[in-house]
């Protein structure tokens, strides 16, 4: 019984961990498909692609939220992914720092979800009682 803008909210957190867990298996699976001749995978625009997910997911996820610590979590590790993402041609170890910010996207996402869901049920307690 969840109203649009929350279904929104969520649907924004599970957008956010897919599209990151997808990331961390492109930047890891990558060397092994370019050895394989699937040069599709090393497209420059993918990175645009991962980008623009990223960052409507932490921003719909977070419209509402007034969780401080949540709302810096995620823009942080969001505009270190960013900074990795676009400098890591230049300094290669940084593809190590985006999966990291990878990481730490998921674990916004996940960290916002699960409070915007307490968040929900303790404002309404009778709502999820049968």
């Amino acid at each position: 019984h969840f109203s649009i803008k929350q279904t929104k909210r969520a649907t924004a957190d599970v957008v956010g961990i897919i599209s990151s867990s997808v990331c961390i298996v492109h930047c890891v699976l990558t060397p092994v498909l370019l050895t394989s001749g699937l040069s599709f995978f090393h497209e420059s625009w993918m990175k645009y692609v991962f980008v623009l997910i990223a960052l409507f997911s932490v921003f719909y996820s977070l419209k509402k939220q007034l969780r401080l610590n949540i709302t810096l979590f995620l823009w942080s590790s969001f505009l270190l992914f960013l900074f990795a993402i676009f400098l890591e041609e230049e300094y290669p170890a940084l593809e190590y720092v985006g999966i990291f910010a990878s990481v730490c996207i998921i674990t916004g996402h996940i960290w916002n979800n699960r409070a915007c869901r307490r968040c929900n049920t303790s404002l309404n307690p009778n709502k999820h009682q049968q």
